[in-house]
């Protein structure tokens, strides 16, 4: 159920029928929920290649919070999407 923040015009937070309403980083989204099918080949190649960056990301945590900290900064991305991208474009 989505709530409306300020009457029937205000913002929404939730769900409604397949949209899905959040803030991030202070901005209101809104997404669509698809449905699921049988995954791809494309797309088992990039669970194992995430599954693989997750791993890495994970033991080097603290590592990431410093260095990707400062470039996260000003956008709507975090620390751990930055380094995320750039292991698996970079290292994989």
């Amino acid at each position: 159920m989505a709530k409306a923040a300020n009457g029937p015009l205000g913002t929404l937070n939730g769900k409604l029928h397949n949209l899905v309403f959040y803030v991030l980083n202070g901005q209101h989204v809104c997404r669509t929920i698809g449905d699921p099918g049988k995954p791809s080949i494309n797309q088992l190649a990039n669970r194992q290649e995430m599954s693989v960056t997750m791993r890495l990301v994970k033991s080097i945590r603290e590592f990431i919070s410093v260095s990707f900290d400062l470039e996260a900064q000003g956008t709507v991305k975090n620390a751990h999407n930055l380094a995320t991208s750039y292991i698996k474009k970079k290292a994989l």
